[in-house]
């Protein structure tokens, strides 16, 4: 593997790159994709939308977006994927941590982010090497689109809280 790297996107090339590895890693039709003005925007209201690359190509994406309802300064993680032959790289670590540190930078303390509990790189990812705590466990982000892009589950049942300046 070469240099990997993670940066901010801004560019519309970049933000069809986030689509493409969307539709690639969930099997979301055009509809469901996020669309490139949405992953742009959000970077101009106080959210971010990264990826990783290996030279130049994007092999991955973090996006969240500033959540006010939570009662202090807050990103909400909304999501991450990782094209299938770069996973067990570290790349959606990477990309944690890079959004992590993107918050620290601004002041934001806490993170929150939606997963399922029962698919095992999830679980592990979110609790073991990310540090989260399970604050509530929720039926109001089901997904029932991914049970057949994915052949999983595909429900976000738990609601996972990390405070960005916990050591990797």
């Amino acid at each position: 593997m070469s240099r990997q790297i993670v940066r901010e996107l801004h560019r519309l090339d970049e933000m069809v790159a986030v689509q493409e590895i969307a539709r690639e890693v969930w099997g979301f039709e055009d509809r469901q994709l996020p669309s490139t003005f949405d992953l742009q925007v959000v970077g101009h209201v106080g959210g971010l939308t990264a990826g990783a690359f290996d030279g130049r190509e994007m092999v991955g994406f973090v996006h969240g977006l500033p959540r006010v309802n939570f009662g202090v300064p807050c990103h909400h993680s909304h999501l991450l994927a990782v094209r299938p032959e770069w996973r067990g790289r570290d790349v959606a670590v990477r990309l944690k941590l890079f959004q992590r540190d993107w918050c620290l930078e601004r002041g934001i303390r806490t993170m929150t982010w939606t997963y399922d509990p029962l698919l095992v790189r999830n679980a592990r990812l979110n609790l073991v090497r990310l540090r989260a705590r399970v604050d509530q466990e929720t039926g109001q982000h089901r997904r029932p689109d991914l049970v057949q892009a994915v052949g999983e589950r595909g429900d976000d049942a738990e609601i996972a809280t990390a405070a960005p300046e916990c050591p990797e």
